[in-house]
């Protein structure tokens, strides 16, 4: 544990001189790794060591990408850890490691030859955890704050923290591969596993076969990659000595699913001898088999693994993901009969309703929370990345993001996209970053920002800036709460996740944090609160359990008057689910009140949001936030509309939306969902440089980075799209307009309308900018155009576009 992060921790250091003749002190030796470069045959291992070092803490490393294949690492003992060759080729580890208050950063090249040493012993195989379930005690009586911890069990319905892998967003064949028809016998004895914590496979030389008794999961390499698209047979034989059964799949060193169609179906098996045999299509560069237990959270209970193997076919089939921003049939720039593309908003089931109350829609994004700066609103939330199989279907969110989304507004109704945070271009640890929080401290005489997120499961990070829009910087180097940090062990807060920040009236910040993992606990006192340090960055106590009623996850926390608000998503239990719970539901939002922080004596309030599935058809994990915003109070919150929206599909890609909170006098909570969201008319400043990606709706329109602008621009531009800015401000008149565009073309031109767009009762148009090649290629040039009449006053703006290939940055008129 950092010794910063515990504030309140008493500190003793003892320093112990070594004297030399002539009473000279000797030199201290600066820790280092007992190698820099290694050499190792296929099945060799290697063990490496920190020297010069007493103590070492938080000992880390990483393996670029290209040498996952390569090597594989495990920790042996407190100092050192062990590496083991697979595959020919080359790796750079990366090492971390902490001794006293210093940190040291190593690398080590290896280089993995054919040459296999006689009589190599097979490396020695980390353990995988196993989660244990128990049914859950009935509710008999109203909740409290504090409840007793009950064992946990597994969700049937929400997201899992598994390991997983990056999304295959555009599959294409790989050249590599093995003849067709070729039939391989696996080598069992080079099978790698996940953890050292429970049970081990073992791998009896004796027989080849490999005894899996309580066992989570393991690895097998394959003798050869399957590329994205190829399709194998796969055929397992061996003994069930045991009661439970075994799935699976393609994956690689991250464990991630990499079979279409195998996922998460359960393959039990019955007791005695089996053959299974199932073909797979790999959605990715798949370079293991990875075999699991039947379902989530079951272990395999004794199975022998007796043979495996691979034929392969080599049938590979390219599939093009659906582009939704992309129209089925083009149309040409200067057609008379322009057909406009239809809003993402308009809901497909009644085509006259509009889901006002969805905030953007070139991203899905999810988990929000909010902070207000200089009059305008920032928005943070989870990027969710869509994810596709080798045939281009869209596939189940597994949250493979390592990005978050800020938008902001001043008015409720224009959004503006202020681009993606990147966790792995700031750190080198995160590789996740989910539901994140935000707030802001005055400090050294500035206004600074905190942005809290999650890791995974299991860890919560923080990033620094001067402004809600950055740049960001990782000012600590290292996760703010693990599993290191006392009451926070996997037994105690099996989901060290979902962050919730608050800033009191006094100037100190708390942080919630925790969830529970089960479909049906109780009390599971898995909620965590702790204070945090005046540096925003440490924790400055140990942190205190919390026990909400049927907890799942989604910490937050506000402050109305004097009260303190704790809410939270409760979880799936089947009691919640049917209504025989009289003190709240299914994957709804609940809360207490407290007189003070740490939420003693809490009193329990019940539900203060129902799911959004229960209005928007698809019942899903609910995460939200509660907020103030020029003295008004809403929810923000996430829903599934989008993806049915875009792909016609409900595999858990999720969108933002936000509704009004009512506090009542007695300062009970209430909100629901709803399509026409907040309402409000826009306010934005005709003379201003304004983004071109401000906009309250549009038809076809996604934003992307430029460079040379630093800003997110308008993309994906084709004949028919538009863009609506609500309430913009001519003022007492304005003449022309000048918009900056890189373009690829000059066939095609951009339309400007007031009060409608082309179809709609009273609206006009005022201007046409035409279009200039700039040679594209993010290289932005001004076009001008006078305005046909001159405009004063408040109108609503629109603009539609003609033509494709090229992008808008910024409008202003003049």
């Amino acid at each position: 544990m950092r010794t910063r992060r515990i504030i309140g921790c008493v500190l003793a250091a003892a320093m112990v001189v070594t004297l030399v003749p002539g009473d000279v002190q000797a030199k201290k030796k600066t820790p280092k790794l007992s190698v820099k470069k290694l050499s190792l045959p296929i099945g060799k291992t290697k063990k490496v060591t920190v020297k010069n070092a007493k103590k070492v803490k938080k000992l880390k490393w990483s393996v670029n990408k290209a040498g996952k294949k390569v090597v594989a690492i495990k920790k042996s003992g407190k100092k050192g850890f062990k590496v083991s060759a697979k595959k020919e080729g080359k790796a750079t580890i990366q090492v971390r490691f902490k001794v006293a208050k210093k940190t040291y950063k190593k690398k080590i090249k290896v280089t993995v030859t054919k040459k296999v040493v006689e009589n190599a012993k097979p490396s020695e195989t980390p353990a995988v955890s196993s989660t244990p379930t128990d049914v859950p005690a009935k509710a008999t009586e109203k909740p409290v704050a504090g409840a007793t911890v009950v064992p946990t069990i597994e969700p049937t319905v929400a997201p899992t923290v598994e390991p997983t892998i990056e999304p295959t967003v555009a599959p294409t064949a790989e050249p590599t591969q093995a003849p067709s028809g070729v039939v391989k016998t696996l080598d069992l004895s080079t099978f790698a596993v996940q953890s050292e914590e429970k049970g081990v496979p073992v791998y009896d030389e004796t027989t080849g076969t490999i005894k899996a008794v309580d066992v989570e999961q393991f690895i097998v390499t394959l003798p050869q990659d399957v590329n994205t698209g190829e399709t194998v047979k796969v055929t397992i034989t061996g003994k069930n000595n045991g009661t439970v059964g075994f799935r699976f799949w393609l994956s690689d060193t991250s464990f991630g699913n990499l079979s279409e169609n195998i996922k998460s179906t359960d393959l039990g098996i019955g007791a005695g001898e089996f053959e299974i045999v199932s073909e797979l299509t790999s959605t990715g560069a798949a370079t293991e088999l990875l075999i699991k237990g039947p379902s989530y959270g079951t272990n395999m209970d004794d199975i022998e693994i007796t043979g495996v193997k691979v034929e392969y076919s080599n049938v590979v089939h390219t599939y093009e993901p659906k582009n939704p921003y992309a129209p089925e049939t083009e149309q040409k720039y200067d057609t008379t009969d322009l057909q406009l593309t239809k809003s993402f908003r308009e809901r497909n089931q009644v085509s006259s309703e509009v889901v006002n109350s969805l905030l953007i829609t070139q991203r899905f994004t999810a988990d929000p929370t909010t902070i207000e700066y200089n009059g305008r609103l920032y928005v943070y939330g989870t990027t969710d990345e869509i994810e596709f199989d080798g045939k281009a279907n869209v596939i189940g969110n597994a949250y493979n993001t390592h990005t978050m989304t800020c938008i902001s507004t001043d008015d409720m109704v224009n959004w503006k996209d202020e681009g993606k945070i990147d966790v792995t271009e700031l750190t080198d640890y995160a590789q996740k970053s989910w539901a994140p929080s935000i707030v802001s401290k005055e400090m050294d005489g500035k206004t600074k920002f905190f942005l809290y997120y999650t890791t995974g499961g299991d860890g919560i990070a923080v990033l620094e800036a001067d402004s809600p829009t950055g740049p960001w910087r990782d000012p600590i180097g290292d996760k703010l709460i693990d599993r290191s940090v006392p009451t926070c062990s996997e037994e105690e807060v099996p989901w060290l996740f979902d962050p919730g920040v608050f800033m009191d009236d006094d100037g100190t910040a708390y942080i919630y944090f925790g969830g529970n993992g089960g479909s049906g606990i109780k009390d599971s006192g898995a909620g965590r609160i702790c204070k945090l340090g005046d540096d925003m960055i440490s924790l400055a106590e140990t942190p205190h359990a919390f026990s909400p009623y049927y907890y799942f996850e989604d910490n937050e926390i506000n402050k109305f008057g004097d009260t303190y608000y704790y809410s939270y998503s409760t979880n799936w239990s089947s009691d919640l689910a049917n209504g025989k719970d009289e003190y709240t539901g299914q994957a709804c939002i609940a809360y207490y009140t407290a007189d003070n922080p740490y939420m003693e004596n809490a009193t329990y309030h019940g539900t203060v949001f129902p799911n959004p599935g229960n209005e928007y058809g698809h019942v899903y994990n609910n995460h939200h936030h509660m907020f103030t915003f020029k003295d008004e109070t809403y929810i923000s919150y996430h829903t599934t509309y989008l993806e049915r929206a875009l792909y016609g599909t409900k595999q858990g890609y999720r969108s933002l939306h936000i509704d009004r909170l009512t506090i009542a006098e007695d300062g009970t909570l209430s909100a629901q969902t709803s399509y026409a969201g907040v309402g409000g008319t826009g306010k934005e400043d005709a003379f201003a440089v304004n983004s071109a990606n401000i906009m309250s709706d549009n038809g076809g329109l996604t934003t992307v980075y430029s460079e040379s602008k630093e800003d997110m621009v308008l993309t994906e531009i084709h004949t028919g799209d538009w863009n609506k800015v609500s309430g913009v401000d001519f003022g007492e008149g304005a003449t022309s307009l000048d918009m900056s565009i890189s373009s690829e073309t000059e066939e095609g031109s951009i339309e400007v309308y007031i009060d409608g767009k082309p179809g709609d009762e009273g609206a006009k148009q005022i201007a046409t900018i035409a279009l200039e090649n700039t040679t594209g290629n993010d290289v932005y040039k001004t076009a001008s155009a006078s305005l046909s009449e001159k405009v004063s006053g408040s109108h609503d703006l629109y603009f539609v576009y003609r033509g494709t290939g090229y992008q808008v940055a910024d409008w202003c008129f003049k």
